[in-house]
């Protein structure tokens, strides 16, 4: 035991579970060429740059990627844009779901949807993306969400991921 607790495991490389082979290529993307596809008229490729953005965020945050564009049928059909793990003191599973209307508000069935995806995969924290803004509802549900259960809502908003970028 004092051998392997000696072990440093810094240097070892952070594996993905179950990311596809095009996104673990796709994740060394600089952040700047992520930030100019956000503004793409392709809207495949403005989806898989605020993806992207979101996956980098929770690696920054020390999470570790489990699944990428979640669809089986433990979520009924529905899809999780990206799922991580806090595998910490406290294990927890989070759900980022990304919403790239840059010009519009996220309203709180966004939320509603992900809640319940949460309970369904088991989810401790809902992570809402969006390079828009969230209406005065999804922020009042995420604080009632906290107060009277186990689940956290974080809302990242347009502002923030520019605040990331600087």
């Amino acid at each position: 035991l004092p051998k392997l607790l000696a072990i440093s495991l810094a240097g070892l490389p952070q594996t993905a579970v179950d990311l596809p082979p095009e996104l673990l290529q796709l994740q060394s993307t600089p952040i700047e060429k992520i930030y100019e596809d956000l503004d793409s008229y392709d809207t495949h490729r403005k989806g898989v740059a605020l993806e992207l953005l979101s996956l980098r965020l929770m690696r920054d945050l020390g999470l570790r990627p489990v699944r990428f564009r979640e669809r089986a049928e433990d979520t009924g059909g529905a899809e999780v844009d990206l799922i991580v793990d806090g595998v910490h003191l406290h294990y927890s599973r989070w759900l980022c779901q990304c919403k790239n209307t840059p010009n519009a508000s996220v309203r709180v069935e966004a939320l509603a949807k992900e809640i319940g995806m949460a309970v369904l995969l088991q989810a401790q924290v809902i992570v809402l993306v969006t390079r828009g803004k969230f209406t005065k509802h999804v922020s009042q549900q995420a604080q009632q969400l906290a107060a009277t259960s186990t689940l956290q809502a974080v809302l990242i908003d347009g502002t923030l991921l520019e605040a990331y970028r600087n």
